[in-house]
């Protein structure tokens, strides 16, 4: 299965499918009719893995320790609208966080701000 797309709210995908379905001659005007969601394009722009690794950075203490609650509230600050387990899953896969224990999770190395 191939994902072609995402969508950040079930508007938005119903706008996406829509779209998809309709004749490419007739899309323009479509979602011009529609007010297609523009915004969210600059949104997924500010809200990436280098808005996460800053994240990342500030909610680490000392010992480069990383909680759920100090992960949510540095994302928050940033205006992350991404899940707290998405970002942690991106760090996981390259490398940056480690699962320390059952909800705590290690910032590897240089990746510290301490």
């Amino acid at each position: 299965m191939e994902v072609v797309d995402r969508a950040a709210s079930a508007a938005e995908l119903q706008v996406k499918v829509t779209l998809a379905n309709t004749p490419e001659e007739l899309r323009d005007e479509l979602r011009a009719r529609m007010g297609t969601p523009q915004t969210r394009r600059a949104q997924d722009h500010e809200d990436s893995p280098k808005v996460w690794y800053a994240a990342l950075r500030e909610a680490a203490n000392d010992e480069g320790q990383v909680t759920l609650e100090a992960l949510a509230n540095a994302l928050r600050r940033r205006a992350s609208t991404t899940p707290v387990p998405e970002v942690i899953e991106h760090a996981m896969a390259n490398g940056l966080l480690f699962e320390e224990e059952k909800d705590l999770w290690m910032l590897l190395g240089d990746q510290r701000s301490g």
